[in-house]
């Protein structure tokens, strides 16, 4: 029980740190109720004490909450969340916050089940910079290929709207519009004409949500915290950008995936394997395994069939990674939060 208790109090943490007060206090409560024992979410916990760190039991305890109440199945929670019109009292939201895990047990036995499917449309900003960066330097068509898709809304990231300062980039009539993103006024790259031609979306996830289905969207806004509601603004915008522009979400797992993609090289194309927060969740054997295929695959790249690895993920110095083959050079690109805001470049 102690470990359940250090990771909801670290999750906590990361809630108030990336902006969400309502989650950071309620995982702090969660945190003091499993410590005590005399709960109803111990016993509801109990048979995921085992669980691996990476499967991030915290974030999907909230969401499966957050389910209820967008639903309409936890009225007296929705009055507290703001996702819900609610008012955000974390002190009035814990009591109905706990009576929801007394009262709700069988149901969220079920919704825990439900892997974290953090699709940040945000994270398409600290992307933005290799993507065009890429276009602009071998002047060819995008393969995009993303790992933990979720819903595939960062494979859609040209069909966004850009702006830092005067610089702007994508399409004006956007649902989209990414403006309040970027530390740095100015980009370091001139690319606002720079046009981007995609010869391929597709990416992979374990349990792949359509964005354009009612149930995808309900449980793509459950995993946003219900305290951020211009990150479900984006969401929402997302989804309709989402039914206007195709993309191929696989149900496979990432290695053995991301192995048939990159079985030979692609010719004419810059093939890009793209991710954001998503190594987290995977084990360290599992992202052994991924870093062995790029390599392999970076062997046979050639000027004609380039290769490149972007990445947003958790590290010291910048997190924003560009990595290319066949130079075999790695470029930081940028330092950006990991839910994709205040990007300052590094180039």
């Amino acid at each position: 029980m102690e470990s359940l208790v250090s990771a909801f109090k670290l999750q906590a943490q990361w809630c108030y740190g990336l902006g969400s007060p309502l989650y950071g206090a309620l995982l702090e409560r969660c945190a003091a109720d499993l410590r005590s024992r005399r709960g109803p979410l111990g016993a509801l916990l109990a048979p995921h004490g085992d669980d691996p760190p990476e499967s991030a039991l915290a974030l999907r305890l909230m969401a499966a909450v957050h389910r209820l109440a967008l639903a309409g199945e936890a009225p007296a929670l929705a009055r507290h969340y703001p996702s819900c019109g609610g008012d955000g009292d974390a002190i009035a939201a814990w009591a109905a916050f706990s009576n929801v895990i007394a009262a709700e047990q069988p149901m969220l036995h079920r919704g825990l089940l439900e892997p974290v499917q953090t699709n940040e449309v945000s994270r398409a900003a600290a992307l933005l910079g290799g993507f065009l960066m890429l276009a602009a330097r071998f002047g060819r068509p995008l393969r995009l290929l993303e790992l933990g898709a979720s819903a595939g809304f960062l494979l859609r990231w040209d069909k966004y709207r850009y702006r830092a300062g005067e610089w702007t980039w994508g399409p004006p009539s956007s649902p989209v519009c990414l403006d309040e993103h970027f530390a740095d006024a100015t980009l370091p790259f001139n690319s606002e004409a720079l046009p981007v031609a995609i010869a391929e979306r597709r990416g992979c996830d374990l349990a792949p949500i359509d964005a354009t289905s009612e149930a995808g969207s309900v449980r793509l806004r459950s995993f946003v915290w219900a305290d951020q509601r211009d990150r479900l603004a984006r969401l929402d915008a997302a989804c309709s950008v989402a039914r206007s522009v195709a993309a191929t979400v696989d149900r496979a797992d990432a290695p053995a995936w991301l192995a048939e993609k990159l079985a030979e090289p692609s010719p004419g194309t810059v093939t890009i394997v793209f991710h954001a927060v998503v190594m987290q969740y995977l084990s360290k054997n599992c992202q052994t395994i991924v870093d062995a295929i790029l390599a392999r695959a970076g062997e046979h790249a050639t000027s004609d069939a380039p290769l490149a690895r972007l990445s947003l993920e958790p590290r010291s110095g910048p997190n924003v990674v560009l990595q290319l083959w066949p130079s075999g050079e790695e470029i930081g690109l940028a330092r950006a939060s990991l839910h994709g805001g205040d990007v300052t470049w590094q180039v």
